[in-house]
């Protein structure tokens, strides 16, 4: 579409933006407000041969994509303006978010630091539970569907793969249409063909979280179907990996996210709640990139003030860093105190904030005994939570980190190390 065209008798077309498979985006003015007013256009292809009914399928989801956006209110979602054709192809008006995708934030010269990861993951959280809450699905969440505003205001944009569930629906998925989602970023659920849903956008917030920090989708592969059968087949490593700076907590979460089995993935409230504490934790710094960072070494046990956790007799946590003990180990307890209870959710929700709180302290913090007791009473809550794969997958890392850092007589690292396995029979 060439600049100067005018759709639906307003809108003034200035430059593309981007296309992808559904359609072409494209800047533009509204004319009705004297042209102050920028707008992004997007424009259904129509550049499908004669695939009649795939043509038909896409117009459909083009119609969906209208429908919901238009009942979808959030500071975190596009906000649609009008709707129209123009010589028959199907278009939105939406607004326009001055700024980059953060797919270009992914390939910048300097990578993002954990906090401002954390933080654009934190406001995509926000957005997807208004549209979980709503009842929709997006299944599309990649760095390119979510953009940022110079004031650093993240948008989901693209709903054109939104599943919103109803008696009677027409499905929108012909033979030959194949795999729903894009390569790297799709579900393991979406890659065998099955439905996505809610706990499918956890799994593709997750990797485009662990992209952003590595520089690169972690199922990143020549073509499609490698991609595919990568998400199915593989575990990536922890994200700090690529990224030694990244605290235990968002290793962990990134994990969880990640796991293949969708009733094992955490909840977005919980996504929400830990990404917003790591987002005001001054943790990390710029990284300069893509270049593949070293594997972080375990911390040596004996602390450089010579006090070594090993000679503490009694299991509660050594003086290795000034006020910690004194400051978390009364939170300890009232967290263990809930989980004796019962009160399972809320014991998981107090030690996950423990922990974030003691990510937040900087330096070493996260080589204090109760940085690793918190991590472990996450590990039994999940488990009497029901959640034995992510406690199981929890348990694996607390026991590579927790035996080098307070040495292997250390009691918590022994009662790490003698845990019975959670899927155990």
């Amino acid at each position: 579409m060439r600049p100067g065209t005018l759709l639906l008798g307003r809108y003034e077309v200035e430059r593309e933006l981007g296309h992808g498979g559904q359609g072409t985006v494209y800047r533009a003015r509204d004319t009705r407000l004297g042209k102050r007013r920028l707008v992004a256009v997007k424009v259904l292809r129509t550049d499908c041969g004669d695939a009649t009914t795939y043509r038909w399928m896409m117009a459909r989801r083009f119609d969906r994509e209208v429908e919901i956006l238009a009942d979808l209110h959030h500071n975190h979602i596009v906000t649609v303006h009008d709707r129209g054709e123009h010589d028959g192809t199907p278009l939105l008006v939406m607004e326009y978010v001055p700024g980059s995708s953060l797919a270009e934030r992914m390939t910048a010269p300097v990578r993002p630091t954990v906090a401002e990861v954390a933080a654009w993951g934190a406001q995509t959280a926000t957005g997807l539970l208004a549209a979980h809450r709503a009842g929709v699905s997006h299944r599309d969440i990649k760095p390119s569907n979510l953009l940022i505003s110079s004031a650093g205001l993240v948008k989901i944009c693209d709903f054109g793969l939104v599943t919103r569930p109803s008696p009677g629906a027409t499905p929108l998925t012909v033979e030959g249409a194949g795999v729903l989602g894009s390569p790297g970023y799709l579900s393991p659920e979406q890659a065998a063909c099955r439905p996505g849903d809610h706990r499918s956008d956890v799994f593709s917030l997750g990797v485009t979280l662990y992209a952003l920090l590595a520089g690169g989708s972690p199922f990143a592969a020549e073509d499609a179907a490698r991609a595919r059968m990568r998400v199915l087949d593989e575990t990536p490593p922890p994200v700090s990996y690529w990224r030694p700076d990244a605290p235990a907590p968002l290793c962990d979460l990134l994990s969880d996210m990640m796991t293949r089995e969708p009733a094992d993935r955490p909840h977005l409230p919980d996504v929400l709640a830990t990404l917003e504490g790591l987002g005001r934790s001054p943790v990390g710094g710029p990284v300069r990139g893509p270049v593949r960072e070293p594997v972080r070494q375990p911390g040596a046990s004996a602390p450089a003030d010579g006090v070594d956790e090993r000679d503490v007799p009694t299991g509660v946590p050594g003086p290795r860093y000034d006020g910690l003990t004194e400051k978390y180990w009364p939170r300890l307890e009232e967290a263990e105190e809930l989980l004796v209870r019962g009160c399972c959710e809320q014991a998981d929700e107090a030690f996950r904030d423990i922990a974030l709180d003691i990510t937040a302290e900087g330096g070493r913090a996260q080589e204090h005994a109760a940085f690793f007791a918190a991590l472990y009473g996450r590990v039994r809550t999940l488990e009497r939570r029901g959640r034995r794969i992510q406690a199981a997958r929890r348990l694996v890392r607390l026991r590579q980190r927790v035996g080098p850092a307070l040495g292997e007589g250390h009691p918590l690292a022994h009662a790490v190390a003698g845990h019975r396995d959670p899927q155990a029979p």
